[in-house]
């Protein structure tokens, strides 16, 4: 029932008149029924978020009402790890490889070229490799041998291989104590004092063995009475005065020697298995 008002107002011209008993209660009950409405449809606190959580790949929501929504399965992406790059091989999307000191994902199914290109694509522009991290400072190349230095080889970045020093003017100093001397890179332009008192053998290698660059030069000298013998190993030639060399007819070995105490010769690489070889040289005895 509406509301009656004694006075005009806001509300209307009213009655004019005092309310009678009937039309107070009347006021009353009315509004004791809006009230009553109002507490019987109150409504509910907002709720919000309080906050997240996550246990291995789940995912749960914490409300301000103490209510948890969830758990959510968490998307995941699984890699698989391939190892070291490989020429000619089918990879897959999510693979992981490692190549030249850096680790990578594969981005598109493919197979691998000859030869690892960090910005090979499908010719589309879509990218078959992403780079993931990087270390060149332990790029280390297997192999190498004693007197080989790391020489980068390729303008591609982290490219380096191993490679035999060049020949240097000033010629090193060493010793050869025993009855035999095994030479290494390291006797590229040195100086020789064999100082056995038996003598010294040499046997130059054949280039699968040990590849001298050309142009290289050893000198041995013969500090003893006994003499520098230098033989050339498996199809190795060795070139010098006619008469001072002998050649073993069943092993075809080249074999020359120094002539006396004192004695200096000199070894030179000309080509792939030929040296040529001068100095005090003597007889080689049949």
């Amino acid at each position: 029932m509406p509301i009656i008002y004694r006075t005009a107002g806001p509300w209307g011209a009213g009655k004019g008149a005092n309310l009678v008993a009937g039309e107070v209660d009347g006021n009353f009950y009315d509004v004791d029924r809006r009230l009553l409405t109002v507490e019987d449809n109150f409504p509910e606190a907002a709720t919000g978020i309080a906050f997240f959580s996550v246990s291995g790949d789940l995912f749960y929501v914490h409300m301000t009402n103490g209510t948890i929504q969830g758990p959510f399965q968490l998307p995941s992406r699984k890699w698989n790890f391939r190892g070291e790059w490989l020429s000619s091989t089918n990879y897959q999307k999510d693979d992981v490889v490692t190549a030249n000191g850096g680790v990578y994902l594969i981005l598109l199914n493919h197979v691998s070229g000859s030869v690892f290109d960090p910005g090979a694509n499908d010719g589309l522009s879509h990218d078959y490799y992403a780079l993931l991290l990087t270390d060149p400072a332990n790029v280390m190349p297997d192999g190498g041998l004693t007197g080989q230095y790391l020489m980068k080889t390729s303008n591609t970045d982290y490219v380096v291989g191993w490679q035999t020093p060049t020949v240097f003017p000033s010629q090193k100093l060493l010793e050869a104590p025993n009855a035999t001397y095994s030479l290494t890179l390291n006797n590229i332009a040195s100086y020789v004092r064999c100082v056995n008192g038996s003598g010294c053998t040499i046997t130059i290698p054949n280039d699968d063995v040990l590849n001298f660059p050309l142009s290289t030069e050893i000198s041995f000298r013969q500090c003893t009475d006994s003499p520098v013998t230098l033989q050339g190993g498996s199809d190795v030639a060795l070139g010098t005065i006619d008469g001072y060399l002998a050649t073993d007819p069943v092993t075809f070995v080249n074999t020359v020697r120094t002539g006396r105490s004192g004695a200096v010769i000199t070894a030179k690489k000309i080509r792939a298995y030929g040296w040529d070889v001068f100095g005090l040289l003597g007889i080689v005895p049949p």
